[in-house]
């Protein structure tokens, strides 16, 4: 059970309000194997133990391989943190983006 709930990232991004769209303007995330977080109900989830998991670097805005159009690239289960953020400044925006439903 992944928590995220977009069906498009693209969509995603595109249905972000602009204040919260101009605070994750040239921001990066750090993804990582493994379980970051855990809301709800996660009886379910199969939590893997991982000593050294691997990650990532890649734009919250990450550009479509073809064309071009701004992907909202964070995962509820795989983002760590924003790079370059205090920790709760970066828990503050990773949870505005990941409450924010696509209209």
């Amino acid at each position: 059970m992944a928590p995220t709930n977009f069906v498009s990232a693209i969509r995603a991004y595109q249905t972000l309000p602009e204040d919260l769209r101009a605070r994750i303007e040239g921001k990066e995330v750090i993804l990582s194997a493994g379980q970051i977080r855990l809301r709800g109900d996660v009886s379910d989830v199969l939590l893997p133990e991982v000593e050294r998991p691997p990650w990532t670097r890649k734009p919250v805005a990450l550009p479509h391989p073809r064309t071009g159009e701004p992907i909202l690239y964070v995962c509820e289960q795989n983002t760590r943190e924003i790079v370059g953020m205090p920790d709760d400044e970066s828990e503050e925006l990773l949870d505005a983006l990941f409450t924010h439903r696509v209209s």
